[in-house]
């Protein structure tokens, strides 16, 4: 299950790659339709991925506005009321969707500075239930989850060399260094 799912027109795949990518960098999971498994219909892995993200943020620009698809996906993502709707480009939003209101990124080149961006975050946060985070609070946040991802994995790793150490040096506390070392990795895993 991922965080967000990006619905957008194959026209406009650079500018969701965009968003992706800031979204990505913020810490969140994010699906747009890259990722289709073998064995799988791409209507089939779109529906799970729609009923399953938290969020749909509907990219309406020239294009998705005449697509059945990005229509179809804003519609389900409106019944669930979490859709997160954003302008890439001046157009007139579909009539079904016209009372959820959009942010106006028209001219958002990928940097999670823009206000606008910032304030279309907060929404998207907001929508499944993280708060009113700001983009650079979130930020902060990302970055010491990461340390601290960082730093027990830096502890495991100590760990397994101590008990490299130890086996060539005391064999007789192999077993309880290897059992040591195994219940830190699980407890750093969860």
């Amino acid at each position: 299950m991922s965080d967000i799912f990006i619905s957008y027109a194959s026209a406009d795949r650079e500018t969701a790659r965009k968003f992706a990518d800031a979204l990505e960098g913020l810490g969140w999971s994010v699906w747009w339709d890259r990722e289709i498994p073998p064995g799988k219909t791409f209507d089939q892995v779109i529906e799970e991925e729609l009923n399953s993200a938290r969020c749909v943020v509907v990219l309406w620009s020239k294009e998705s506005v005449r697509s059945r698809w990005v229509r179809t996906e804003a519609s389900a993502a409106l019944d669930r009321e979490c859709l997160v709707p954003a302008l890439i480009d001046t157009v007139a939003i579909p009539l079904e969707f016209k009372r959820i209101q959009a942010a106006t990124l028209t001219d958002w080149d990928g940097d999670t500075a823009h206000p606008d961006f910032d304030g279309w975050f907060k929404r998207c946060d907001r929508c499944w239930g993280k708060g009113s985070q700001s983009v650079e609070s979130r930020s902060r946040e990302r970055k010491r989850k990461v340390s601290g991802e960082l730093v027990a994995e830096e502890v495991r790793l100590i760990r397994r060399r101590r008990c490299r150490y130890d086996r060539r040096r005391r064999p007789h506390h192999s077993e309880k260094c290897f059992s040591e070392s195994r219940a830190a990795g699980a407890a750093g895993a969860g």
